[in-house]
């Protein structure tokens, strides 16, 4: 899996980024993507023996009034990376959801420790 972000313009509110992540997701190859509009950008995880940055590039450049000015690689291996978090909070949840929606892989450990 590699993640690569696009920085976009033309994006003028969040339906525009909500428009690009899910017209993006249907495309095969594309694990997910989270676009946002105040960051102008989009995050895509996607499979490069299927797709490339440039597909991608021209898939967002297709949808409407969008034009892919950068693309830099995020992180070419994002399965490489392991957060283990400790405690069972909110926070501890929240963090583990995002971790989680950036391609990490989690592990959290709530109870059973030793004192």
């Amino acid at each position: 899996m590699k993640t690569c972000e696009f920085k976009i313009e033309g994006m003028t509110c969040d339906h525009c980024a909500v428009s690009i992540q899910n017209k993006l997701v249907e495309n095969n190859g594309i694990y997910k993507s989270i676009a946002r509009f105040e960051k102008s950008n989009a995050i895509v995880f996607f499979d490069e023996s299927v797709i490339d940055e440039n597909k991608i590039s021209n898939i967002i450049d297709s949808i409407g009034n969008y034009k892919v000015i950068k693309t830099s690689i995020v992180n070419e291996k994002a399965e490489e990376k392991h957060l283990i978090i400790i405690g069972g909070g909110s926070a501890a949840f929240a963090a583990t959801i995002q971790a989680n929606e950036l391609g990490v892989k989690v592990t959290m450990v709530n109870d059973g420790l030793k004192k």
